[in-house]
Order: C-alpha cells, then sequence, then structure tokens
C-alpha cells in the first residue's frame, strides 16, 4: 500500500508540476503576445510617421521647384534691367554728345555772327 501511495503521490507531484509548467508557459506566452501587439502598434506609428515625412519632403520638393522658378525669372529680370541700365547710359552718352555737337554749332554760328561771316 505504501508504495502505491509513494506512486500516487509522485503522479500528483508530476502533475502539479506539469500544471507550473504549463502555466507559465501560458504566461510567457501571453507576454509574447502582448510584445507582439505592442511592436505592431509601433510598426504603424512608425509607417504613419515616414509616410507623413514622405508627403512633407514632397511639398518641400514643390517648394523648391517654386523657389527655383521665381529665381530663374529674377535672373531674367537682373539681366533685363542690366541691359536696360546699358542701354540708358548709352543714350545719355548719345544726347551728351549731341548737346555738345549743339553747343559747338551755336558758337561756330554765334562766332559768325559777330564777325559778319554768313
Amino acid at each position: 500500500k505504501k508504495t502505491i501511495q509513494l506512486q500516487k503521490d509522485e503522479i500528483n507531484e508530476l502533475k502539479e508540476h506539469l500544471l507550473r509548467a504549463s502555466s507559465t508557459q501560458q504566461q510567457q506566452a501571453t507576454k509574447w503576445l502582448s510584445a507582439e501587439e505592442i511592436y505592431k502598434e509601433e510598426i504603424q506609428t512608425l509607417q504613419s510617421k515616414i509616410q507623413d515625412a514622405t508627403h512633407h519632403i514632397l511639398s518641400l520638393e514643390s517648394d523648391a521647384k517654386i523657389v527655383n522658378e521665381y529665381q530663374e525669372k529674377m535672373n531674367h529680370v537682373d539681366s533685363t534691367i542690366a541691359t536696360l541700365e546699358r542701354a540708358l547710359n548709352l543714350k545719355s552718352d548719345a544726347v551728351f554728345s549731341l548737346q555738345s555737337e549743339v553747343n559747338e554749332l551755336k558758337e561756330r554760328s554765334a562766332t559768325r555772327q559777330t564777325i559778319g561771316t554768313p
């Protein structure tokens, strides 16, 4: 009878050990599943942030294109202004030269009239 009782006790002890081991495994599995859910949420958050950053980059690229186009137009305006300034300077030089010739002709005319030469 003692042997049978010892065997029953051993069997009960093994059952308890298996139950504890099974419970530990279940707890570990629950922890892993919980961690997996957290990682999935973090991955989704990161994917969302990447998508937002991508949209922001595309927006910045569009803005940069607009700025480049504006800069090209401003360069053209600057070039046009420089051309007009050169033309104005040439015109001013020509007006000054013509004014000098007119003054010289007036002086000659006045001198001729004074001398009496027709």
